[in-house]
């Protein structure tokens, strides 16, 4: 396993995926990521994690990752993820304190529904309730800029002064999603919430992408067949669907293969297979 980096405009995306093994994603230009798998070191120079839900190959890494930003003295991490799992993973953190014999700072958030979270000036997260057998959250990076509201647009520069002098907001904040980000979870995510075939990158699980398994297969264990994409491709208006959380029976080439055979020519080169397995 060696992470990858991938690349689209300005979203740089560094991580790995393989469903059951490991998923962690690196979003190095806004110094956080989402989940971490057994925790690797290339995740440990930013302070903001956000955590989809608790299975293993997207969570046994927090008490590593805690343990060593404490070890090289890192600023506290804070750690955002569904309530249902602060309390255990809070007893294994502390239970790794104790054997460690050394004392941890962090910190662990409840996300909610389009609570948004900050991130460095001019983005923020804001999660989403996702569909899975326990309790899961996707998540949209927000990029947002501030420009001059419509009915200020005709005002001079020293007129423009003298109404912030006053107080008075002049400036409205626009916002771009450029990745929503399904963690694992059903396709029914996307109908509860259609603003997000509005991304700009739309990065989807999908477990299962050929006919050997049935999409009441893929439901059965809470993940997405790649026949439920195709269904809704007409809704799809992102420039970049990029497929995560392939199973481990799909190699990368066999994985383009069936795209090719699935796809229409169209949406083809909209469609990519994150690399990092």
């Amino acid at each position: 396993m060696k992470e990858q980096i991938w690349q689209y405009k300005e979203t740089k995306i560094q991580g790995v995926s393989l469903a059951g093994t490991y998923s962690a994603y690196l979003l190095p230009d806004q110094l956080c990521c989402i989940d971490v798998g057994q925790g690797f070191d290339w995740l440990l120079n930013v302070h903001q994690y956000f955590i989809t839900h608790g299975h293993m190959d997207h969570a046994a890494g927090i008490a590593y990752i805690i343990s060593q930003k404490n070890m090289r003295h890192h600023p506290k991490p804070q750690f955002y993820m569904p309530a249902s799992l602060i309390g255990p993973m809070t007893q294994i953190v502390r239970l790794w304190s104790q054997i460690e014999k050394f004392t941890y700072d962090f910190e662990f958030f409840a996300l909610e529904d389009f609570k948004e979270i900050s991130l460095k000036p001019g983005f923020k997260m804001r999660p989403f309730k996702t569909k899975h057998r326990i309790d899961s959250f996707g998540f949209s990076l927000i990029k947002t800029h501030k420009s001059l509201a419509p009915e200020f647009q005709n005002k001079n520069s020293q007129a423009l002064a003298e109404l912030k002098k006053k107080g008075i907001p002049i400036e409205i904040e626009k916002e771009k999603i450029l990745i929503s980000f399904s963690g694992d979870t059903e396709i029914e995510f996307l109908d509860m919430n259609p603003h997000l075939y509005e991304s700009e990158i739309l990065f989807l699980e999908s477990t299962f992408i050929d006919d050997k398994k049935t999409i009441e297969q893929a439901k059965t264990w809470g993940h997405i067949h790649f026949d439920e994409i195709i269904s809704r491709l007409p809704y799809i208006k992102a420039e970049k669907v990029l497929l995560k959380h392939l199973s481990g029976r799909y190699s990368l080439n066999r994985a383009e293969k069936i795209l090719d055979e699935k796809l229409p020519p169209a949406w083809r080169q909209r469609f990519e297979v994150f690399p990092g397995r």
